[in-house]
C-alpha cells in the first residue's frame, strides 16, 4: 500500500526512530525532524471509551474536514458504519502494537468522493503502553472541490498492518485465539485439525 509520500515518509521517520523496539516512545517524535510533513499529520490521545481526542492536527488536514480538529474527537470523522470498525482497528493498534495503512474514501454533502490514504502508528508511553497514535491523511489526487467544500464523513477501505510487531502480534499467532476480525491467513499447527 503506502502509494503516498505523506505516509511513506512519516512511516520512515516513525521506524527509524524505534530502532530495534517494537514502537518509538512517543516523547522521541521531534516536530522539527518531520517538518515538511507537519500540515499533513495528527496526533491522537488514545481512550476508547472516549474516543481518541485529536492532540495535535496539521492545517491540511484540519482544511479537509474544514474545522480545527484539536480536542475534537476522531471517532466523529467516521461514517456510522465504519465507526464500529476504526474503534476495532485502533483496539487493534493499541492491543498488538502495530501500524496501519488504509484507505479511506471521503465524502462532503455533494456526496462527492475524496480517495485519501491514512496511517496510524503506535507511540509508547513510559509503560510500554500504546497512549498516543501517529497519523497521517494524505490525498490520493486532487479534486477540482478539494479546500473549497469540506469531507464531512470518511469510510474505511482496505487496511493493512505494519510494523515489527506483525510476527509477533498474539491476533496473528497460530493457535491462539484470534481476539479481533483481522484480513489475512492464519496457519493452525497440525495438532489442532480434526479429521473430517
Amino acid at each position: 500500500m503506502m502509494k503516498q509520500a505523506v505516509t511513506r515518509e512519516l512511516f520512515e521517520y516513525w521506524n527509524a526512530l524505534r530502532g530495534s523496539r517494537i514502537a518509538p516512545m512517543r516523547d522521541d517524535i521531534d516536530p522539527g525532524a518531520i517538518r515538511a510533513r507537519l500540515a499533513d499529520i495528527f496526533l491522537l490521545a488514545l481512550n476508547m471509551e472516549h474516543g481518541h481526542a485529536f492532540r495535535l492536527a496539521g492545517s491540511s488536514v484540519c482544511a479537509l474536514f474544514g474545522k480545527e480538529l484539536k480536542g475534537g474527537v476522531f471517532h466523529d470523522l467516521w461514517s456510522p458504519i465504519s465507526q464500529p470498525r476504526i474503534g476495532a482497528l485502533l483496539h487493534s493498534i493499541a492491543e498488538d502494537k502495530v501500524g496501519a495503512v488504509a484507505h479511506v474514501i471521503g465524502r462532503n454533502l455533494e456526496n462527492e468522493i475524496l480517495d485519501l490514504e491514512m496511517i496510524l502508528l503506535p507511540l509508547l508511553d513510559g509503560s510500554g503502553s500504546v497512549s498516543r497514535l501517529l497519523g497521517g491523511f494524505a490525498p490520493v489526487g486532487a479534486p477540482y472541490w478539494i479546500g473549497s467544500r469540506a469531507v464531512e464523513a470518511i469510510d474505511l477501505e482496505d487496511l493493512r498492518y505494519v510494523g515489527p510487531a506483525l510476527d509477533t502480534t498474539r491476533g496473528l499467532i497460530s493457535g491462539r485465539n484470534n481476539p479481533l476480525p483481522r484480513a489475512g491467513l492464519v496457519i493452525y499447527p497440525a495438532q489442532n485439525r480434526q479429521a473430517i
